[in-house]
C-alpha cells in the first residue's frame, strides 16, 4: 500500500468511521480553537440532535413528572428555588367559587399574626381548633395541616374599602373570606370563638361582580349585618363615585 494510501485511510478513518468515538463535549467535536471551528463536517450539535429526532427544541423535553431530591432547580438569571412558588392563594381562590361544595382549599403551615381558627372537615365532620395567640397551624389538635378546611381571624379588622382590604390581607399571606367560609364561621361563631360576626357587615369574597341599581357599577358580598343570613353587596365602585367601607378578616 503506498504511502499516500496509507494516510488518506489515517485521516479518514477516526472521523466518518468512529464518530461515536467523539463526543460534543471534546474539543475536536464542537469548539473553536484559534478562531477556527473544529466541529465535524456533517455531525450535528445535540440541540439540532433533539430538534431533528425528537421534534423539540432544547436539550431537556419531557412528557411526565420531573422530579429533584435535591438541590432545586437553577434558572437562566442564577436564581435557585428550591421549593414551589407559592401560588397558594391563587389555588386557593380558584376552589372557592360559591357553587364547588367543600372546595378544596386546605389548612396551610403557617403562623397567622393574630389569633384564628382553625375550621377543618374530616372524618365526615367538621371540627376545628382555637389559637388564642399567634402560633403555627401545625401545632397539636384536631386539625391538620393539609386538612381540607381554613383558618379564619377571631376578631375582625376596622373598615376598610375592599380593595385596601386585600391589599392588608395579602400582607400577612392571606385573603378575604368567600361566603361559604364566612357564613359556616359565623353560625359557629359560638362554638369557635369568632367575636362579632354579626355587628355590621364585614367583605365576604374576593370576587367583584357588576352591580346595576341606582348607582351602576361593580361590588361584592358583605354579611353579617344583625344576622349571618343578612347579605347585601358593597360597593367598590359606581357610577356615582362612591365606594364602601367595611370590617373585615383575614382567612386562609
Amino acid at each position: 500500500m503506498s504511502k499516500s494510501r496509507l494516510k488518506w485511510i489515517q485521516f479518514v478513518f477516526p472521523v466518518f468511521l468512529c464518530p461515536a468515538m467523539l463526543s460534543a463535549s471534546d474539543p475536536e467535536y464542537s469548539r473553536a480553537e484559534n478562531g477556527v471551528s473544529n466541529e465535524i463536517p456533517g455531525h450535528y450539535s445535540e440541540e439540532e440532535v433533539a430538534e431533528k429526532e425528537l421534534g423539540v427544541s432544547s436539550l431537556l423535553a419531557v412528557d411526565g413528572v420531573i422530579e429533584t431530591t435535591s438541590g432545586g432547580v437553577r434558572f437562566p438569571d442564577g436564581t435557585l428555588q428550591t421549593t414551589a412558588a407559592n401560588a397558594e392563594i391563587l389555588n386557593d381562590l380558584r376552589s372557592l367559587t360559591t357553587n364547588s361544595g367543600l372546595y378544596s382549599n386546605r389548612i396551610p403551615d403557617v403562623t397567622p399574626p393574630f389569633p384564628y381558627v382553625e375550621v377543618c372537615f374530616k372524618n365526615g365532620t367538621a371540627s376545628h381548633d382555637i389559637h388564642l395567640v399567634s402560633e403555627p397551624t401545625s401545632v397539636d389538635g384536631v386539625c391538620d395541616v393539609d386538612d381540607i378546611g381554613w383558618i379564619i381571624e377571631i376578631d375582625e379588622r376596622p373598615a376598610l374599602a375592599w380593595e385596601l382590604a386585600k391589599v392588608e390581607c395579602l400582607a400577612e399571606g392571606m385573603r378575604l373570606p368567600e361566603v361559604f367560609e364566612y357564613k359556616f364561621s359565623c353560625k359557629n361563631a359560638n362554638l369557635f370563638g369568632l367575636n362579632d360576626m354579626i355587628d355590621a357587615y364585614e367583605w365576604s369574597s374576593n370576587l367583584a361582580i357588576p352591580v346595576e341599581a341606582s348607582a351602576d357599577g361593580v361590588g361584592t358580598v358583605v354579611i353579617g349585618s344583625g344576622s349571618c343570613s343578612k347579605a347585601d353587596r358593597g360597593w367598590i365602585a359606581n357610577t356615582a363615585n362612591t365606594e364602601a367601607l367595611n370590617e373585615f378578616r383575614c382567612v386562609r
